[in-house]
């Protein structure tokens, strides 16, 4: 992740079923006006040759299928 971005806090959540669950729960929990960066990467991506995908979303707007969409993609999902 580090040649990605510049983030002072990088934190991994693993999951072995049910991803956009926890991960639901997780945010649920998170202060107010707390901004987040959800990143999916899968092994071997060149994010030198390859774009990533990103999504900017805001926590009031956020449903748990917005969740499912980073699951089979290169991607950032930018939550505020």
């Amino acid at each position: 992740m580090q040649p990605l971005t510049r983030r002072t806090h990088i934190y991994s959540l693993e999951a072995e079923y049910d991803f956009s669950a926890t991960l639901w729960t997780y945010i649920s929990g998170l202060e107010p006006g707390t901004q987040i960066e959800i990143w999916n990467l899968w092994d071997g991506y060149d994010f030198r040759s390859e774009p990533i995908a990103a999504r900017h979303l805001s926590r009031s707007a956020l449903n748990l299928s917005d969740l499912e969409w980073p699951i089979n993609e290169n991607v950032c999902l930018s939550i505020r």
